[in-house]
């Protein structure tokens, strides 16, 4: 069954509508109001007499209810009337339908949005710790060849000296010890 979103004033206002049609113009009695509309028949004067502020009906006593901004619709308008009332219920459906859908995909993109911003943060620490360690093992690189470059002259020069004190001919160039030509 469809939700009624109407006020109860707007109830009672087609009660009696519909109500004068059904019985060849006598309005309703308080009774009938309140059994058709589901209040209290203690309500009904109360609401009656807002309507009639609102200019909407001409209440004179108990059933002398006159409808001002509404028409009495002949069986054809009320069937027209009643169509368009299924068809919009239909679209307020259809409507919610397609709420329910968009809340579904915002809520779907709203965790895949979650999801690659943590992979993209998760990225940039892994990229951040790459660099550090590769710059740490680079800094270690440069220290053990300077090392080795330490330990390699440390090593030679004494080699050298000796060999110099030997033979004093040889020297050191760029491009390592030369010896000297012997002509014949």
């Amino acid at each position: 069954m469809p939700i009624d979103y109407r006020t109860t004033r707007e109830k009672i206002l087609e009660c009696i509508i519909s109500y004068k049609r059904e019985n060849a113009g006598l309005a309703p009695s308080y009774q009938d109001i309140a059994d058709r509309v589901f209040v209290s028949k203690s309500s009904v004067p109360y609401h009656l007499w807002k309507l009639e502020a609102q200019g909407l009906i001409k209440a004179n006593g108990r059933r002398n209810i006159t409808v001002l901004s509404e028409r009495y619709l002949s069986p054809t308008e009320s069937a027209a009337l009643d169509a368009m009332h299924e068809q919009a219920e239909q679209q307020a459906g259809r409507i919610a339908e397609l709420e329910r859908d968009v809340d579904q995909l915002q809520d779907s993109m709203d965790r895949e949005i979650r999801y690659w911003k943590t992979r993209a943060k998760n990225t940039a620490n892994l990229l951040e710790q790459t660099r550090t360690h590769l710059n740490a093992v680079r800094s270690e690189r440069d220290t053990l060849k300077l090392q080795i470059a330490v330990s390699a002259l440390t090593t030679a020069y004494p080699i050298a000296r000796r060999a110099w004190q030997f033979d004093p001919s040889l020297i050191i160039l760029g491009n390592g010890p030369q010896r000297p030509t012997i002509s014949a």
